[in-house]
């Protein structure tokens, strides 16, 4: 699953440079490519199919207790950062008038 995103962040990435410089040479190439590319990652999907699988709830629970662990030794620094504490308390609730 990891390296389904870190490939999707590359594609966009390099995406849209590739299609500047694509349409340099030419609308269809950029689309028979991109085609293929589709068609290439369908087949690849395919083939992995029997591997993919979703995650067990044993998994699953220890991503969330330590996600929570995580959040509760991060909450007191979020709270107690001085200069985010007075950024909140010097906005105000209602509209004024301007001067």
């Amino acid at each position: 699953m990891g390296l389904m995103f870190a490939l999707g962040s590359v594609a966009r990435i390099v995406g849209p440079f590739w299609a500047v410089h694509g349409y340099e040479m030419g609308p269809p190439i950029v689309f028979g490519l991109t085609a293929l590319l589709f068609a290439l990652s369908l087949g690849a999907t395919l083939v992995m199919w029997s591997a993919l699988s979703p995650s067990t709830a044993e998994q699953a629970s220890e991503l969330a207790s330590s996600l929570s662990s995580l959040l509760v030794q991060l909450t007191p620094l979020a709270v107690t950062t001085p200069a985010r504490a007075s950024f909140f308390r010097s906005r105000s609730r209602t509209a004024r008038a301007p001067s």
